[in-house]
C-alpha cells in the first residue's frame, strides 16, 4: 500500500462540493477542506478525496484522540458482523450479552466491581448526565453551582459550557445565575506527576475539620513551588464546599483542551479526599484520557489514590466518549438512571476499542518512550520551542511566541499532518497504537521541517511517498462484504465460500486451499503434528488425539493451505463444542451442549508464512464456511495479551467474550488469564409487526446488501464530523434538511434530544440575549408537561422532568383538545411578561397520547410573534414515519411553522432546523467532537426513503397512535429509543429480559 501525501487538487476538490452547501447556507462554513475517504484510510493515516484518486494525511490528532487503534483497524470489522449493530437492536441475547461482557470489562479496568454504568451520546452529554445525577442526590437542597478549574474544557452543552475555562466559548452563551466557579489548577510544567506522598498529606485533607488545621496547612508550605500551588487549589475548594452552595466538583486528570496541563497523584489525591468529606461528588472528565490516552486504561488510576488507612477510594463518576465511541457514565455504585437513545454499532465498537487497547498496553510504553526521544532532539534543536510533555500516547510542547502557532497551523496540510493548538501557546497531539516507529519519525521530521520554515526560512519539504508493505485494506473490506453478505442469505446461492476463499490464496499468496475430512486426513496428520512442533512449545501444543477426534465427529470444519511443493503452511480446526469438556472453561458455556456449536481448536501458521494475515483469512474462511453450513456459533479461547494480535482477529468476525478465566495458564508468564468467546454465526429474519412498523424509520430491520456496501466503512470508523466529512454525510444531511420548509433549512446535526435541545437553546441565546440589550431580562424557559426533550443535558431535563427542572422553567398543562383555550391563555399571561426565551412544545408528544391541536399552535404562534419569544417544536415523533403523505414534519404547515424545530433520528443522530435569524453561522461557534454519526444519519435516510416509496394510505401518524392508551405509548417511545424490534408486545407487560449468566464479572 502506498501512502501518498495530499496536494492543492484534493482541497480544491472538496472546497467545490462544500460550497454548495454554504452556498445554501444549509450548515455553517467550518469543515476542514477535505473530504474524508473513510474505506482507504489506514493506521495512522486518513485518506481524503481528490479528481484523480485519494490522498493521505498523517493524523496527529487521531482524530481528537477519538481513534485509539487508528483507521480502519482489523477488531472494528466485527462490529458490522453484528446484525443488532445494522438494526440498533439492542434486545437480543447476544446484544445483552455484549454489554454485560463491556460492564465487567470496565469493572477490571476501574478495578471498582461496585460500578453501574449508563450509556449516553457524546463526552459532553456523559458529563452533563454525571453532573445530573450529582445535583440530584445533593445533600443540601440549595446547592445549584457548579465547581470546576481554570483552564478545564467540559464540552458545549449549557451546563459542560458554562464550566469550561475559555471565555471565547461559553461567555455568548452564559444565562445568569448559572455561572460556574472556577478554582486555580496547579498545572505542572512537565508530565513528571507521579510524587511521594506522606500519609499525613491524606489524613490532612480527608478530615479538614480538624482542630489546627491551618497549622498542619502551613506544614506542608514553602518545600516547592508545585506544592504550593496545589494547598493554594486546594484551599480554594475547601473555601468554597463550605458554602454548601456546590453540588458538584469536575476535574479533568489531565487538561486537554486547555493545553495539556498535568496534575500529580498528590493534588488529585487530596481533591478527591477533600470532596468526599464535604458529601459533593468528584467527576474525573475522562472524555479524553480515557481508555488507554496514558499508561493506565484510565488516566486517574495512574493517581492510585488510596486513603490514609490503605484503601482506594474511587470517585464518585468517571465519564469517557471518544476512544469509548459512545458517552459512558461510569458511577461508583448503582445509578438508576437509563438511557434509551444510543447507537448499538458504536457500544460495541467502544467495547472492542477498549480490549485491544488493553491489549496494546506494552506498544503504549514503546511509543511514548520512543516520542520522548524524538521529542528532546527536537527542542534541542529549535530553542522557540520550550517545556515539552509526553506521557502515553499523548505530547505537547509550548511555542514561546504565541503569534508563531497560526504559522504551523497553516502550514501543517503542506506538511501532510493534522494537529491542533491547545490552550493559547501549547501544540498537543495524539497517537494511537497503530503508529510505527517510521510513522513517528515521519511526524517528528515533518515537524522539524516546519520549524526550519518557520524559523530559519528554509522552503517547506514536500512529504515524500510512504510504502506499507501487507497493508492492503481493500483485503478486508473484499472478505468481511462478502461474510456479512453471506450471513444475510443474500449470497447463499452464489459462489460457495470454499470456492471464494481458494480464488483469494491462490491469486494473492499462489496457495492451495484443502478441505480436510475424514477421508482425505490421513495425509495431514503427520505434517499437523511437525507444524505444531515447529510453532508452539510443548504446553501449547494442541494434541494430535484432539485432531483425530475432531475429524471423525460431525459436525466440523478443518482446511489447509498449502504451497507448490506441498508443504503444510497452516491449518484452521473446529470442531462439534460438546466433543471437548476437558478444555477449561467451556462447560460454563452457555451454548456448549448444542449440537450446531463448533468450538475453535487450532489455527497455526508456519513461522516462515507468519506476518502475511494468512492466519486471519484461514479464520475467515473457517467462519463463512460455518454460515453456509448453517451453524449457530463458533466458541474459542483466547490468552490474554500473549495472543492479542488473534483476539484482534476473533473480535474482526464478532465475538462475544463469554467468559474471562483468570490464572488459567499455569506457567511463568506475566499473563496467564483467558478469554472464553463466541461468534455468533447467524441473523435473523425480522418480524412484520404493527410494533415494528411504527417504528422501523429509527432503526431498519435488515439492511440491504447495497447498503451494508455503502456504509460498511462508516460502521468501522467514527471520525469526527465537526472537522471532516464526507460527500456521503452530506448527502444524507441535504435530503433530510430538504425535508423542512425552506426558511429552515438552516441546520446542525447533533448526537441526541438532549443535544439537539441545547444547540437551538444556545443559538437563540446568542441572537436574543446576547445582542439585544432589552432581551438580557429573557431568562426563562416555557413548555407543557408530558411533553418530552430527552434527559442528556440540564436543558432537556428541564424541560421534561418539572421535579428534577434546573434551569428557570415555567410548566403548564398540555393543550388537549378540551383545554386548549385556557393554555393559551395561561401562556399569553406568561409570555407577556418578556422574561421568556423560548417557548419548547411537542406537537405530538412521546410520551402522551392526545397530540396538541392545530388551533393552538396557531395561537401559540402569534402569541411568540407578537410577544418576541422563539417557539422551537420537538418533531421527534413525527421522524416514525412522516406527518403526512405530503409533509414529513407538521413545522412544514405554513401556518404552523415555528422558528426552529428538531428530530431525535435514531441511534445516535438528530437534527436541528432553523431561521435564518436565530442560526449561528458562526464557524467553530457550535460544533461538538462528533456532531452526530455518519451511520446514524445513513440509517436513517435509508429508512426515510423506504417510508416514502412505500406509503400505502397512511394519511398522517397521529391516527396510527391514537388508537393506543396513554401506557402503551409511553412502552412504544421508550421501545423505539432503545431500538427494541418485533418482539416488545404492545399488549404484554414489557419486553422479556433472558437471564445472562457471568460474563465478565
Amino acid at each position: 500500500m502506498k501512502i501518498n501525501f495530499i496536494q492543492d487538487d484534493h482541497s480544491q476538490h472538496a472546497q467545490e462540493k462544500l460550497k454548495a452547501y454554504y452556498k445554501e447556507d444549509l450548515i455553517p462554513a467550518e469543515k476542514k477542506p477535505y473530504l474524508s475517504a473513510h474505506r482507504k484510510s489506514y493506521g495512522a493515516y486518513l485518506a481524503v478525496e481528490g479528481k484523480n484518486g485519494h490522498a493521505y494525511i498523517q493524523d496527529a490528532a487521531s482524530q481528537i484522540a477519538t481513534l485509539g487503534l487508528g483507521f480502519n483497524p482489523t477488531p472494528f470489522f466485527g462490529v458490522a458482523h453484528f446484525q443488532e449493530a445494522w438494526t440498533n437492536n439492542r434486545d437480543t441475547s447476544d446484544a445483552k450479552d455484549l454489554e454485560k461482557a463491556f460492564h465487567g470489562f470496565l469493572k477490571q479496568k476501574t478495578d471498582n466491581r461496585n460500578i453501574d454504568i449508563c450509556f449516553v451520546n457524546s463526552g459532553a452529554e456523559a458529563n452533563e448526565t454525571a453532573m445530573g445525577m450529582a445535583y440530584k442526590r445533593r445533600v443540601n437542597p440549595r446547592a445549584k453551582k457548579v465547581l470546576a478549574f481554570e483552564g478545564s474544557f467540559h464540552g458545549r452543552f449549557m451546563v459542560s459550557l458554562f464550566s469550561t475555562w475559555n471565555k471565547s466559548k461559553r461567555e455568548p452563551f452564559q444565562l445568569k445565575g448559572f455561572e460556574t466557579t472556577f478554582a486555580p489548577f496547579p498545572a505542572l510544567e512537565h508530565s513528571n506527576f507521579i510524587m511521594e506522598i506522606e500519609n499525613s498529606w491524606r489524613e490532612l485533607w480527608e478530615n479538614p475539620f480538624c482542630e489546627n488545621f491551618s497549622k498542619k496547612v502551613d506544614s506542608f508550605k514553602g518545600r516547592d513551588k508545585e506544592l504550593d500551588l496545589e494547598i493554594e487549589s486546594l484551599l480554594f475548594v475547601k473555601e468554597k464546599l463550605e458554602s454548601r452552595e456546590y453540588f458538584v466538583t469536575i476535574v479533568e486528570p489531565m487538561q486537554c483542551e486547555g493545553g495539556d496541563r498535568y496534575s500529580t497523584n498528590r493534588f488529585n489525591t487530596a481533591l478527591l479526599l477533600l470532596t468526599k468529606s464535604y458529601d459533593v461528588a468528584l467527576i474525573f472528565d475522562e472524555v479524553q484520557t480515557g481508555f488507554g490516552l496514558g499508561r493506565e486504561f484510565f488516566w486517574h488510576r495512574s493517581f492510585d489514590i488510596r486513603d490514609s488507612q490503605g484503601n482506594t477510594v474511587a470517585p464518585d463518576f468517571v465519564t469517557c466518549a471518544k476512544k469509548s465511541q459512545s458517552g459512558i457514565v461510569i458511577g461508583d455504585g448503582p445509578l438508576e438512571w437509563h438511557n434509551n437513545e444510543v447507537q448499538f454499532a458504536s457500544i460495541l465498537r467502544g467495547f472492542y476499542h477498549g480490549l485491544m487497547i488493553d491489549q496494546r498496553n506494552d506498544v503504549v510504553i514503546r511509543a511514548e518512550e520512543y516520542v520522548q526521544e524524538k521529542l528532546a532532539a527536537l527542542l534541542n534543536k529549535h530553542p522557540q520551542l520550550s517545556k515539552p510533555r509526553a506521557y502515553g500516547m499523548a505530547f505537547a510542547f509550548e511555542i514561546d511566541n504565541a503569534d508563531d502557532i497560526p504559522k504551523f497551523i497553516a502550514n501543517r496540510f503542506k506538511a501532510g499532518l493534522l494537529f491542533y493548538q491547545a490552550g493559547a501557546q501549547t501544540l498537543r497531539f495524539r497517537l494511537n497504537t497503530a503508529y510505527k516507529a517510521e510513522d513517528i519519525d515521519f511526524l517528528f521530521d515533518m515537524l522539524d521541517n516546519l520549524c526550519d520554515h518557520i524559523y530559519n526560512e528554509k522552503a517547506l519539504r514536500t512529504p515524500e511517498s510512504i510504502d506499507k508493505p501487507n497493508t492492503e485494506i481493500d483485503y478486508d473490506y473484499h472478505w468481511h462484504t462478502q461474510i456479512i453478505q453471506k450471513r444475510t442469505q443474500s449470497k447463499k446461492g452464489e459462489i460457495s465460500s470454499f470456492d471464494f476463499a481458494s480464488s483469494f490464496f491462490k491469486n494473492h499468496f499462489d496457495l492451495d486451499l484443502t478441505l480436510i475430512d475424514s477421508n482425505n486426513y490421513k495425509n495431514f496428520r503427520s505434517k499437523i503434528i511437525d507444524l505444531e512442533k515447529e510453532v508452539y512449545e510443548p504446553a501449547r501444543q494442541t494434541s494430535i488425539e484432539q485432531f483425530d477426534l475432531l475429524i471423525n465427529n460431525d459436525p466440523n470444519i478443518a482446511i489447509a493451505l498449502t504451497d507448490k511443493q506441498d508443504n503444510l503452511i497452516g491449518i484452521s480446526f473446529a470442531g462439534k463444542m460438546s466433543l471437548f469438556p476437558k478444555d477449561r472453561g467451556l462447560r460454563r458455556c452457555r451454548y456448549f451442549e448444542d449440537p450446531k456449536t463448533l468450538y475453535m481448536l487450532d489455527t497455526t501458521i508456519s513461522v516462515n508464512s507468519q506476518g502475511q494475515g494468512l492466519g486471519k483469512f484461514l479464520k475467515y474462511t473457517l467462519e463463512m464456511i460455518g454460515i453456509e453450513k448453517d451453524l449457530n456459533y463458533i466458541y474459542g479461547r483466547n490468552r490474554d495479551r500473549l495472543a492479542a494480535t488473534m483476539l484482534g482477529v476473533n473480535l474482526s468476525l464478532g465475538c462475544i467474550p463469554e467468559i474471562y478465566i483468570e490464572e488459567d495458564y499455569p506457567d511463568d508468564e506475566i499473563y496467564r488469564d483467558v478469554f472464553v468467546y463466541r461468534s455468533p454465526l447467524k441473523w435473523h429474519q425480522p418480524e412484520n409487526t404493527i410494533h415494528s412498523e411504527l417504528t422501523a424509520p429509527l432503526r431498519m430491520t435488515q439492511p440491504s446488501e447495497n447498503f451494508i456496501e455503502a456504509n460498511i466503512d462508516k460502521m468501522i470508523n467514527k471520525i469526527c464530523l465537526s472537522n471532516f466529512v464526507s460527500e456521503s454525510f452530506l448527502e444524507n444531511v441535504k435530503e433530510v434538511a430538504h425535508t423542512a420548509p425552506k426558511e429552515l433549512q438552516h441546520i446542525y446535526t447533533a448526537s441526541g434530544q438532549a443535544e439537539a435541545v441545547d444547540k437551538i437553546a444556545k443559538s437563540i441565546i446568542y441572537n436574543t440575549t446576547q445582542q439585544d440589550e432589552k432581551n438580557k431580562k429573557r431568562q426563562k424557559f416555557l413548555t407543557y408537561r408530558g411533553h418530552y426533550f430527552g434527559k442528556g443535558s440540564f436543558l432537556s431535563r428541564s424541560l421534561s422532568e418539572e421535579e428534577n427542572s434546573y434551569f428557570q422553567t415555567i410548566f403548564l398543562d398540555h393543550p388537549g383538545s378540551e383545554n386548549y383555550e385556557e393554555i393559551l391563555q395561561q401562556t399569553n399571561q406568561y409570555l407577556t411578561a418578556g422574561d421568556v426565551v423560548a417557548i419548547f412544545i411537542e406537537p405530538l408528544p412521546q410520551r402522551l397520547k392526545e397530540s396538541v391541536p392545530n388551533e393552538f399552535l396557531k395561537g401559540l404562534k402569534q402569541l411568540a410573534k407578537k410577544t418576541g419569544t422563539k417557539l422551537v417544536y420537538n418533531e421527534t415523533s413525527y421522524a416514525n414515519l412522516g406527518h403526512s403523505e405530503t409533509n414529513w414534519w407538521r413545522s412544514c404547515e405554513q401556518d404552523l411553522t415555528p422558528d426552529a424545530f428538531f428530530a431525535y433520528l435514531g441511534a445516535q443522530a438528530a437534527m436541528t432546523f432553523m431561521k435564518d435569524e436565530i442560526f449561528l453561522e458562526k464557524p467553530l461557534m457550535m460544533i461538538s467532537t462528533w456532531d452526530g454519526d455518519a451511520l446514524s444519519m445513513a440509517q436513517f435516510v435509508e429508512a426515510m426513503r423506504k417510508v416514502k416509496s412505500n406509503r400505502t394510505g397512511i394519511t398522517k401518524i397521529e391516527n396510527r397512535f391514537s388508537s393506543l392508551t396513554a401506557q402503551e405509548r409511553v412502552r412504544l417511545n421508550s421501545s423505539r429509543e432503545l431500538g427494541y424490534g418485533e418482539k416488545l408486545s404492545l399488549k404484554g407487560k414489557g419486553p422479556f429480559y433472558p437471564t445472562i449468566g457471568n460474563i465478565l464479572c
